[in-house]
């Protein structure tokens, strides 16, 4: 079993899409968790062993599921609602495995292992695809993407509508690049993707994995690292930006984490440079700020559309999956039109019941995180301990303020790679021992030592 769920880590960002009927898309990553749920589900009633997590993360991510339900009351097609409310229900049933399967340091590792060598296969990838536009060319690097990886990654019907209307290219000083997205639709998703996974997997090599895992884990950082910076995305820019100063401050104000301090100032001086010498990075990253850009002009725009959906039913919403509808009467099912806001996306569909919903669960695991940060130890075998639980507290908090930071700006929860990858790093969180706990777990090892000497 433990070794399906790290099969699992591994398969996110390389699903294959199945297609059951006409018309019908399916990422295979869905129906593996709803196997490997079931099947641990059957294995825990029959050893009477199973247990299931019950906290305020679960409990509020089925709270916005209840908002989700409750929304189809104003929704003008129910039966758009409902499938999203399917893929929710799908894929929440990863929440349970991973609070199953990471619950000690050694889990966290062999996950952050598999999760590495993910990365580090799709960042490959992806900038050999980025440097390919300059190689083959644009339209054979187009070409390839639309009949090969669409098709067997996304699907006949959703890579269909990905290659009539991409958002592959950005142009930036009157120049065309195709930016990185390795094996994902776009370049927002394969961000969002690195986003989760590169604190999560830092926090591991900090933390001091074997030996043998560093060359892994550090290749998957640098190569991550290098394909954020290649997929142009201005909101995965400032996500990696708080997220950097984040682990800085927190570095700093611990005065132990030396080489939190070292790697995170070494980052922000790389980063500093970079930006100060023209380059299609340094030009996106400050296009960011520029209002009247005719992308921001037009972000803003579709926010004040958002707001006015969600002021029209600000309880309920106007339903979810209905988004595209309430835009457009004439919207197929297949719309993808959003508020490139999840903030916005969740309140305009759900109403403040799911927002509110939604913020519980995203600041309540920060909250919890830095709230159990730094316990006393008693003597270096606990404080050696208690310094590994910190880093990965530090890098799980990371990763979601990254995330939701790049989430002002897109929305990702509706991704087959995203969501699964957002509720494992919920569940790890939720697992890290609290204060209380480990406090008194070490005050156990101390006694229990001082007797034997």
């Amino acid at each position: 079993m433990t070794f399906l769920f790290l099969f699992l880590l591994f398969y996110l960002p390389f699903q294959i899409a199945l297609n059951p009927a006409p018309g019908i898309d399916l990422a295979s990553g869905r129906l593996f968790i709803l196997i490997l749920f079931l099947f641990w589900l059957g294995l825990g009633f029959f050893k009477k062993k199973l247990k299931i997590a019950v906290n305020f993360q679960s409990l509020s991510f089925l709270l916005f599921l209840a908002a989700s339900v409750f929304s189809l009351a104003a929704a003008q097609n129910i039966g758009w609602g409902l499938r999203k409310i399917a893929f929710f229900l799908t894929i929440f049933p990863v929440y349970f495995l991973a609070s199953e399967f990471l619950k000690t340091d050694e889990d966290l590792k062999s996950a952050s292992k598999s999760v590495s060598a993910a990365v580090l296969i799709a960042s490959l990838f992806g900038i050999f695809q980025f440097f390919g536009q300059f190689i083959f060319g644009i339209k054979p690097l187009k070409n390839f993407l639309s009949s090969f990886v669409a098709p067997l990654f996304w699907g006949a019907e959703f890579g269909g509508q990905v290659v009539s209307n991409p958002s592959w290219f950005a142009d930036i000083g009157g120049e065309t690049y195709f930016r990185a997205i390795s094996f994902f639709p776009d370049p927002h998703i394969f961000a969002f993707y690195l986003a989760l996974a590169l604190p999560f997997i830092a926090a591991s090599l900090l933390g001091g994995v074997a030996a043998k895992l560093n060359k892994i884990t550090l290749m998957a950082l640098i190569c991550g690292t290098a394909a954020l910076f290649l997929t142009f995305s201005r909101g995965a820019y400032l996500g990696f930006s708080a997220a950097l100063i984040f682990i800085l401050f927190e570095s700093l104000a611990s005065k132990r984490r030396k080489k939190i301090t070292a790697v995170g100032l070494a980052v922000l001086i790389v980063s500093i440079i970079l930006l100060n010498f023209n380059n299609p990075i340094s030009q996106r990253f400050y296009a960011t700020f520029n209002l009247t850009e005719g992308s921001n002009t037009q972000r803003i725009a579709i926010w004040k559309e958002a707001f006015g959906f969600f002021k029209q039913n600000p309880l309920f919403g106007i339903g979810i999956g209905n988004y595209a509808l309430e835009k457009n009467i004439l919207s197929g099912e297949r719309d993808p039109s959003n508020a490139h806001n999840l903030y916005l996306d969740i309140a305009a569909e759900t109403g403040i019941l799911g927002l509110a919903a939604w913020l519980i669960l995203i600041f309540g695991s920060l909250y919890r995180l830095m709230k159990n940060k730094n316990s006393v130890a008693l003597d270096s075998r606990d404080n050696a301990e208690q310094n590994k639980l910190n880093y990965w507290r530090l890098g799980l908090a990371a990763s979601l303020i990254w995330f939701s930071v790049h989430s002002f700006f897109e929305t990702a929860v509706y991704s087959p790679v995203i969501l699964p990858l957002l509720l494992i790093i919920f569940a790890a969180a939720g697992n890290l021992p609290s204060q209380t706990n480990q406090s008194a777990k070490m005050s156990q090892n101390s006694a229990e030592r001082s007797f034997l000497k």
